[in-house]
């Protein structure tokens, strides 16, 4: 699944800043944001979590633990041997019930590899622990890492809209606390800049269905189908706007497209 160790968030920052900026400019309110991120970092420790998700496992699967784990001691400076023992190792904690140890060594890959594709998937697995995990602690630490993850891979490949779009839901799912919008003002600034995406419009036109803005949600889903008429996200998601408008004909109309 994978990708290697999280760069220190004090790190992080000065890189961001250097990559878009050249020199530090962030706002006071910017910095403290990044220092209660880096604390909330250290609410949870993997030590613990890996120590308490290994005691449910059974025999032959603490045994591939033991196989897995000894790889990574054995491969030492061997790079692409050590990341291939952390991509097994990811696999294994998220086949496991623990996308956050997943995450964790997806990250150790990221830091590795340092490309945007292993940060993408980082990010990816942080932010599918956020909305399942049931500890507050652990919900907190996987999304401030889901950010980070995309923010990084943004830094490597600005142009990538679609990271973008991924570092923007994280924020729609997950708002903060003093700016609730700031997740839907990427995606709208997201649209501004590329009107004629499908991904961006799906998701705009899921929020308007979520807020109960079915004709809005409807004419974005359209715009979408105009150019993709075979889009299954599209169809599924006017099918709902149609049918939460109470046009349960019309909503039906798209139905085998939905289930193609």
């Amino acid at each position: 699944m994978g990708k290697s160790q999280w760069i220190a968030v004090g790190i992080f920052g000065l890189l961001f800043a250097l990559l878009y900026f050249g020199c530090d400019v962030k706002s006071p309110e910017t910095k403290a944001v990044e220092k209660s991120r880096a604390l909330n970092f250290e609410t949870v420790s993997t030590a613990a979590v890996r120590k308490a998700m290994s005691e449910g496992l059974d025999d032959p699967e603490k045994q591939e633990l033991d196989f897995l784990e000894q790889a990574v001691r054995v491969a030492e400076d061997d790079d692409v041997a050590k990341n291939k023992a952390y991509e097994q190792l990811s696999s294994f904690w998220y086949a496991n019930g623990s996308p956050l140890l997943s995450g964790h060594f997806a990250g150790k890959i990221a830091e590795s590899r340092e490309d945007a594709d292993s940060y993408a998937i980082a990010g990816s697995t942080y932010f599918i622990c956020a909305k399942s995990a049931e500890d507050k602690d652990e919900k907190t630490y996987c999304i401030n890492n889901a950010i980070q993850s995309f923010e990084t891979a943004i830094s490597l490949s600005p142009d990538d809209t679609d990271l973008k779009i991924n570092l923007a839901l994280c924020y729609v799912d997950f708002p903060p606390e003093d700016n609730p919008m700031t997740g839907i003002q990427q995606l709208l600034t997201l649209h501004d800049d590329n009107p004629d995406n499908n991904a961006v419009q799906i998701q705009l036109a899921r929020l308007g269905i979520q807020t109960g803005q079915w004709d809005k949600a409807i004419a974005r889903l359209e715009d979408v189908l105009s150019r993709e008429p075979n889009s299954k996200k599209a169809c599924c998601y006017i099918a709902q706007a149609y049918s939460g408008k109470g046009q349960t004909q019309k909503a039906e109309s798209y139905k085998a497209c939905c289930e193609q």
